[in-house]
């Protein structure tokens, strides 16, 4: 018997939710429980330059917007015209878990005994479990060695929000999950009881359910039937639903990168478009093959990501490329059934 689809969604909305809501819980827990104390100042210095990191708060929640801000100080007698820095984030309650580490670079003038200022403004995600999470910044001026790292100490609570968000998710699966097993045993016995009223809801609820494998059978035989073109699109349309969702738990590093891949996907699905539609005014041999064209498609996806590495993460080109590869040998196996046919 086929695992229905909605059946599958319902269970995996439930199950996500109580895996994330435990998570959260045992974060909270360890958070609470743990010895770990904030820290809102820290200095650095070298021969070449002083650098002061501050922590406005040492306490946020989950989604509201973190402020620091770093004084730097030049001690050479030349100026320094760039720095760049490093940031890590490790959170301490959690088994000391490397969560992030990005570069950034400052090109002020930096003229030797005066004091500049940064202040530095960032979202945080509203997915942030409670915790303590280490702020590591490294400071390198240009054509210099890297100073010691300043180490800053804040404490994240969990966001009311997501906890809100979740608690609905799972009472919502819950109850569609449990609804949807007394209605199977309700089928199951109502059409062999006696009872006329009994036999009657069951029918009812056998037709419903027909009703929704007809809908997902329908559902499952279009998208089947998407031309390569189409599919691209689709995927675009929802790549830029999870970039809309990712915004709204504040994850911008995310949504810019599901954007990007958007738009990708939508210059090849709107290419394969024109040559699909197109492709009756064409010669014989100048018409491509449906699974080396596909094949064709995600390698130009791939490579498109790849050229565009520092603003998409690695795991995007990973997984483009382990489609394509998959792809490509579904290609190649269809052609030998075809020549051998």
């Amino acid at each position: 018997m086929r695992i229905r689809l909605f059946h599958l969604l319902v269970l995996a909305i439930l199950l996500l939710s109580v895996s994330m809501g435990l998570f959260y819980d045992l974060s909270y827990y360890a958070a609470r429980t743990s010895l770990i104390e904030t820290k809102e100042i820290d200095h650095s210095q070298s021969e070449d330059l002083a650098i002061s990191c501050v922590a406005v708060n040492t306490s946020y929640v989950a989604g509201e917007k973190a402020v620091f801000y770093f004084e730097v100080v030049n001690l050479r007698n030349e100026t320094i015209r760039r720095i760049d820095y490093t940031l890590r984030v490790t959170a301490l309650s959690l088994l000391g878990l490397r969560l992030l580490e990005t570069s950034e670079y400052s090109t002020r003038t930096y003229m030797m005994g005066v004091t500049e200022r940064l202040v530095v403004e960032r979202d945080l995600p509203t997915i942030t479990p409670s915790g303590f999470y280490a702020l590591q910044i490294v400071a390198k001026p240009e054509g210099l060695d890297p100073l010691e790292p300043c180490e800053l100490v804040i404490y994240i609570s969990g966001s009311n929000y997501l906890m809100g968000l979740l608690t609905f998710a799972l009472l919502l699966s819950s109850s569609l999950y449990g609804l949807l097993t007394v209605s199977a045993y309700v089928r199951r016995v109502g059409l062999e009881s006696v009872r006329p009223n009994l036999r009657n809801f069951a029918s009812t609820l056998h037709s419903l359910d027909f009703c929704v494998e007809h809908v997902e059978n329908r559902s499952i035989e279009v998208l089947h039937g998407f031309s390569i073109g189409q599919r691209f699109i689709f995927s675009a349309i929802c790549s830029l639903l999870l970039a809309g969702f990712s915004l709204a738990l504040r994850l911008h590093g995310l949504a810019d990168q599901l954007a990007i891949l958007t738009y990708f996907a939508l210059v090849i699905g709107v290419g394969n478009l024109f040559w699909e539609n197109y492709k009756e005014a064409r010669p014989p041999r100048f018409r491509l093959p449906f699974p080396l064209r596909l094949t064709l498609s995600l390698f130009l996806l791939t490579v498109l990501l790849y050229l565009s590495l520092p603003a998409v993460s690695t795991a995007f080109v990973v997984a483009s490329c382990a489609i394509t590869a998959a792809a490509a040998t579904d290609s190649i196996f269809g052609l030998r059934r075809r020549s051998c046919q």
